[in-house]
């Protein structure tokens, strides 16, 4: 399809699809067509994860689409910043300023964004509207009159953009940690992340068996901000020196809020970590390493930078910020970040992009307990303009419902089988509390 609609003789992109077939003899007419998270991540990558999880349930009955959007692994072209896990680890292996940090990440990325500029790269055109108008194109090259979405967190942003200019294509949406376009970001990133650890915070302290062993949790993990911050640490990773300061250790926490199966493990990995182990949390600070492996560094820019970042301001995060415990501040310092944003040629927005999109489109909104990012207050401020939906929060999960939980999948399969009836949603009153290891 055309990188740029408004010019369909010009430069033409591909889109890489996976259609899985239904086992039914006589399936349903509508597939469920998978929407990534992330901007910049590719759902190919994670075909397998997904089908285990999730597809395979959804092909006793319709077929199963996924599909990379534009920019990004399998699409060409893809907007990668080549050698970025390596510059990350040499970032990581240095105890650096902030600013001299976001001084060579700034440098590494200006650099990326010539490169891509030099490969006649339009930076304008990788957004979710563009998005939104190539799943729709999909929908209908391969001929389905209607068909449902499934997105989690980027995905859901780029589900309700497809609702708001495609909706008659559209028969459900199934909205999994909704980022819906109507917040402030990354302002509103701030509270979702504090709250969801306050919520770590309330839930050790009502396990009598966790508030025993971390009796002030609260005040600890604080401590070990303040410390790392003055003193940092260091972690030994495949025999290389890893540098954990406080901002590693925000970014490893962050991290750990989002799969349920971590969740337990954070009263006690903040309590090793006031001791100088970080062994606990050396999964989350491989990943953080390794997260741009295969992801389209372009694509999330050039997305973010116009769809969301625009309408926001440093001067905004500021205030937000004055609410919360000083720790944060420097964790939140993002005027590199926004300083990107206004050299990297995202284009300019419609101002509609930043107000919340009004559907009676039947929608399942699901979210979890103790997500940091897309937080369930999220997930009813879009359910508030969504006349046709439902929301369900789930007491023991972070980011990612129906792919990591039974109850979270029955209820979506049962949305999909009739998705103008409310879903029966009492296994959610039977799911265990958090146990913390």
């Amino acid at each position: 399809m055309p990188e740029d609609r408004s010019r369909p003789e010009g430069r033409q992109i591909r889109l890489h699809v996976a259609i899985f077939k239904s086992s039914s003899p006589n399936p349903e007419p509508d597939p469920v067509i998978y929407l990534m998270g992330g901007a910049g991540g590719d759902a190919l990558d994670a075909a397998d994860y997904y089908l285990q999880r999730v597809g395979n349930r959804i092909l006793e009955s319709r077929d199963f689409i996924m599909y990379s959007q534009r920019g990004t692994r399998y699409s060409e072209p893809f907007l990668e910043c080549a050698g970025e896990v390596a510059f990350q680890k040499e970032l990581d292996a240095q105890d650096l300023s902030r600013q001299e940090e976001d001084s060579q990440n700034e440098a590494f990325l200006r650099n990326c964004r010539d490169q891509l500029l030099d490969r006649d790269v339009d930076l304008a055109m990788y957004n979710s509207v563009a998005n939104a108008d190539d799943v729709n194109d999909l929908r209908i090259a391969l001929g389905y009159d209607q068909v449902n979405y499934y997105g989690t967190s980027y995905g859901t942003r780029l589900g309700l953009t497809v609702m708001r200019y495609h909706p008659e294509g559209v028969r459900s949406v199934i909205l999994d940690s909704v980022f819906p376009p109507q917040i402030d970001y990354p302002s509103d990133v701030i509270p979702s992340m504090v709250h969801a650890v306050d919520r770590i915070f309330e839930a050790c302290a009502a396990d009598s068996s966790c508030d025993s062993r971390y009796p002030d949790l609260e005040t600890a993990f604080y401590q070990v901000v303040d410390d790392l911050k003055a003193d940092p640490g260091i972690i030994s990773i495949d025999g290389r020196d890893v540098v954990v300061d406080d901002h590693m250790f925000l970014d490893a926490i962050y991290l750990a809020l989002h799969p349920a199966s971590t969740l337990p493990d954070i009263p006690a990995a903040i309590d090793a970590a006031g001791q100088g182990d970080f062994s606990l949390l050396e999964w989350a600070i491989e990943s953080i390493e390794s997260y741009s492996e295969g992801v389209a560094t372009g694509v999330y820019y050039s997305s973010v930078c116009r769809d969301e970042v625009e309408f926001d301001s440093m001067e905004h995060v500021q205030a937000t910020l004055a609410d919360y415990p000083p720790q944060y501040v420097p964790y939140y310092d993002l005027s590199s970040f926004f300083s990107t944003c206004e050299w990297w040629g995202a284009g300019q927005a419609d101002p509609i992009e930043n107000e919340a999109v009004v559907s009676d489109i039947p929608a399942l909104i699901l979210a979890g307990h103790f997500d940091p990012i897309t937080s369930p207050e999220w997930g009813r401020l879009a359910a508030a303009t969504l006349s046709s939906s439902w929301y369900l929060e789930f007491p023991n999960m972070g980011h990612g419902v129906m792919r990591a939980d039974a109850c979270g999948l029955s209820i979506g399969l049962q949305f999909l089988d009739d998705p103008s009836s409310e879903p029966d949603a009492e296994c959610i009153d039977e799911l265990p509390k958090l146990t913390f290891r």
